[in-house]
């Protein structure tokens, strides 16, 4: 078949409207290779303008933790970006989790591995949900399945979030009853208590300006708080 580039450049205009009209989510394969569209990518994203992106977020509560396990499963979900927090969930402010809301268009979706990434408690989970809908983006979790594309999918996340908040105040409970009965009892002591062998002679070295608080606080490897509390009881 001879090839025409007049009459498909007549045609063209024609045909991509009304598959824009009506294949909003049509994928890219032929008009894809044409077009030097990314694969996956729907034709009104792309010629609104913009790509649709899927951005994942992971959150940790410590440093310490690994996040490989969360990285390796959105990656499988085919994030194209990831923000990474690694700081305690009882509220939102986290320096990724802000920074992703700045980031994120109309047409994105998060996705997070659970509920319990992204929000501990039923009030922030729905708050952080109704910033990202005014963005008009959609939000995933994976454990829970949850989709805000659906009515079923919005209604289960308000439902999932309020079962998150009261199991963690159930383990709270249990936490602070068995910290209870172990007093009682004589077998609770608490945190063990900081100890620097040097922190005297640091301390001293201190308070005679020789020393900044800050390398006095390096040296003893301790946090503002610490430091300044021990000094207190010294």
């Amino acid at each position: 078949m001879m090839w025409n580039e007049q009459k498909f450049s007549l045609i063209l205009p024609i045909g991509l409207s009304l598959v824009m009209a009506h294949a909003k989510n049509l994928k890219t394969t032929l008009l894809g290779y044409f077009f030097n569209m990314p694969l996956g990518c729907s034709l009104v994203a792309y010629f609104d303008g913009g790509i649709f992106m899927k951005i994942g977020y992971i959150r940790v509560s410590t440093a310490e933790q690994n996040t490989i396990r969360q990285e390796v499963l959105l990656k499988e979900l085919g994030v194209d970006e990831i923000f990474i927090d690694k700081a305690s969930g009882k509220n939102t402010d986290r320096p990724e989790l802000k920074r992703m809301l700045t980031y994120v268009r109309q047409g994105d979706t998060v996705i997070v591995e659970s509920i319990s990434r992204f929000a501990r408690n039923t009030r922030d989970l729905l708050d952080l949900i109704a910033q990202l809908t005014t963005k008009q983006v959609e939000f995933i979790s994976k454990k829970e399945a949850i989709d805000t594309t659906t009515p079923t999918g919005r209604f289960m996340l308000t439902i999932f979030g309020a079962v998150a908040e009261l199991e963690r105040e159930y383990i709270l409970q249990r936490q602070n009853e068995g910290i209870a009965i172990a007093k009682e009892l004589g077998k609770y002591k608490g945190r063990k208590p900081i100890f620097h062998p040097d922190f005297e002679k640091v301390v001293d070295i201190w308070k005679s300006g020789n020393m900044t608080a800050v390398e006095a606080m390096r040296r003893l490897d301790m946090k503002s708080s610490t430091f300044y509390r021990k000094v207190r009881e010294l």
